[in-house]
């Protein structure tokens, strides 16, 4: 069961970072490890995330009616770990994704289907434990590969949709690196994930992404149910998207960063586990002011294998 114990935050730093577009909220995912690298055993699991926005659309002369928007940006996910030997994980992450947005006296727009698939490699670099503390620190990286729903016509023709895309049409190239520190029930958790895009079939190339997330944790056992609740600040960053690469056109409206306070809690029985994390914006900065995010929630469950 000590092998275990750190189980119950399988899901706890799945998280997704996005950035605006055109008036309007974001799609583009990036993955994050986390304490997912804690865990000893082999994994499967679920995951359900909610991001809502509410975005400004000034009279500008375009196919958008003045007014305010409501945008909401859900993830299905499957998620897994695969351990090569003691020192090597292998994630796998495959999110089903379906955008929304709602606009009075405008007809709603809705993207969904099969997102971008990342693959992930991490070795540990210290992997270290004593009588009082324990130390672990990975890095590795991957790619994203360009499996998502993607229509190109409607992206060519229609103002702001390429942020609402299930996928991105482009082969990216994932960094992230983990340290894990703790002593007796308390831990500390950094994680930081970086995404170099490239440009798609069409010269349109989003913006590279960065997500760092800390957080602290605290262990509480009772026989065989364990109980971690936790709480952090995450912080991302999106570079602006290029509307033409080749031409270095750059899509003004895009670019963003975002500051979050983080609760959360997880549990854990036998092989079964669940969390809950909301992260709610302390500051942040879309598209001038035009785009406010309110609140980022997931949900998920896992299996020990």
């Amino acid at each position: 069961m000590k092998k275990n114990v750190l189980s119950v935050i399988l899901l706890s730093n799945l998280s997704v970072t996005g950035f605006a577009c055109s008036s309007c909220g974001c799609s583009a995912a990036n993955q994050s490890i986390g304490l997912l690298s804690q865990i000893p055993n082999n994994f499967i699991g679920f995951q359900y995330q909610i991001r809502g926005f509410s975005t400004t659309h000034p009279d500008d002369g375009g196919m958008d009616l003045p007014g305010i928007s409501h945008e909401y940006y859900q993830t299905y996910q499957i998620t897994g770990k695969y351990n090569i030997g003691k020192r090597v994980q292998v994630f796998a992450f495959a999110p089903y994704i379906v955008n929304v947005r709602k606009q009075t006296d405008v007809s709603p727009i809705s993207y969904s289907g099969i997102g971008d698939i990342t693959l992930l490699t991490n070795v540990y670099l210290l992997k270290k434990a004593n009588c009082t503390w324990k130390h672990d620190l990975l890095i590795g990286g991957g790619v994203k590969l360009p499996t998502g729903v993607y229509d190109r016509q409607s992206t060519k023709t229609e103002e702001g949709l390429p942020n609402m895309q299930p996928g991105t049409h482009s082969w990216d190239v994932v960094v992230n690196g983990s340290y894990t520190v703790s002593r007796k029930n308390m831990g500390l958790n950094v994680d930081v994930n970086y995404t170099v895009t490239t440009a798609n079939d069409d010269s349109y190339k989003y913006g590279n992404r960065l997500s760092a997330n800390s957080f602290v944790f605290y262990k509480a056992k009772k026989r065989q149910l364990t109980v971690l609740p936790q709480m952090g600040v995450s912080y991302d960053m999106v570079q602006n998207d290029y509307k033409n690469y080749s031409n270095k056109e750059i899509n003004g409206d895009s670019g963003s960063w975002q500051l979050y306070a983080t609760l959360g809690v997880q549990a854990l029985y036998r092989k079964f586990g669940m969390n809950l994390r909301y992260q709610q914006p302390i500051n942040q900065q879309y598209n001038s002011g035009l785009v406010n995010n309110w609140y980022k929630t997931q949900v998920g469950i896992f299996f020990l294998l």
